[in-house]
């Protein structure tokens, strides 16, 4: 190809090593992505109201148990000391060992189009985002998951890769 456009500085650096010019283009959420996640704003009910804190990490493909490996120790131990929060999961993810003493405050979900997964996501009160740090592979993905959940008003806890170190500030928003 003549060129190469990446979502983040480590795709691009890839291209770029391997001689084909590359640009940054960030992930964004188009008219109608912002369009649904508006209606979900408007007819979910707020978040926070409730006395359980839900918790919500919705995979996209079968390789995010490695991720998801990296926060259900801490996981764990918030759901052992903390009886009113709940954790979602959604997606290909297989169960963890870690969270088996907590099975009926963990609900799971399947995998779901993207419109569904936005209406699940919508009604979580803190969205995770896990990655392994260290890894080429999961430092070059984006921060879509913080874009869709924004939208929605919804904080995220990420780990902080390349493309979320950029975007989220601790304590501000995220």
């Amino acid at each position: 190809c003549d060129a190469f456009l990446a979502t983040t500085e480590p795709l691009a650096a890839a291209a770029a090593r391997s001689g084909i010019p590359a640009f940054v283009v960030r992930n964004g959420l188009g008219e109608r992505e912002l369009s649904v996640s508006e209606m979900l704003r408007k007819t979910t009910p707020p978040h926070g109201r409730g006395e359980d804190v839900v918790l919500t990490y919705l995979s996209g493909t079968t390789m995010h148990d490695l991720d998801f490996a990296v926060i259900a120790p801490a996981l764990a131990s918030v759901l052992a000391a903390r009886p009113k929060v709940r954790l979602r999961l959604g997606g290909h993810l297989l169960p963890h060992p870690a969270l088996a003493p907590w099975q009926d405050r963990v609900a799971r979900l399947p995998f779901l189009p993207w419109h569904e997964m936005l209406a699940e996501l919508a009604v979580a009160d803190v969205q995770l985002a896990p990655l392994r740090l260290d890894d080429p592979f999961t430092d070059a993905k984006s921060e879509v998951k913080y874009l869709e959940a924004g939208a929605l008003g919804i904080p995220t806890i990420a780990s902080p890769t390349d493309a979320f170190r950029r975007i989220l500030r601790h304590g501000e928003n995220g």
